[in-house]
């Protein structure tokens, strides 16, 4: 096998075309360029980590967000109809308790033909929504400076 030639990279004019242009058409190399100061590489990277900890810190919420929506609509089907499944059902009770409470005192739950609706568990679905999408806003402002 004979030697592989070497590949230019970096051609941004054709020399059999164009023949006169110099070479200084090509890139310079990265080594060759003025590097930035210390300090302001390390400010940098320290920007860097924390946006990087606000990201992950928004994708949290996230999955918080959904798993509680998830967990308080369940929680609402059930007691609308009226469902009980043991175990199950006790878990979600359990669980969707706590997120309830604060709104259970300034809401009644209404009585419609033959389903419950529970005013306090709505109310509580969308006060979760929009104040975790409001942190998660201030949190991507936050990591994109």
């Amino acid at each position: 096998m004979g030697r592989r030639q070497k590949v230019k990279r970096y051609t941004f004019y054709n020399e059999i075309t164009q023949p006169m242009l110099p070479s200084i058409t090509t890139p310079i190399p990265r080594y060759l360029l003025p590097r930035q100061a210390r300090a302001r590489r390390s400010r940098h990277g320290i920007a860097a980590f924390f946006s990087a900890i606000l990201l992950f810190i928004n994708a949290l919420l996230a999955l918080a967000l959904v798993f509680g929506l998830l967990l308080l609509f369940a929680h609402f089907i059930m007691i609308c109809a009226h469902l009980t499944f043991g175990q199950y059902s006790y878990w979600i009770t359990y669980l969707s308790t706590p997120l309830v409470a604060p709104f259970d005192r300034y809401l009644p739950t209404v009585i419609f033909m033959h389903y419950t609706i529970d005013l306090p568990t709505l109310a509580a679905m969308f006060i979760y929504l929009v104040g975790i999408l409001l942190v998660r806003g201030m949190l991507k402002r936050l990591a994109g400076k």
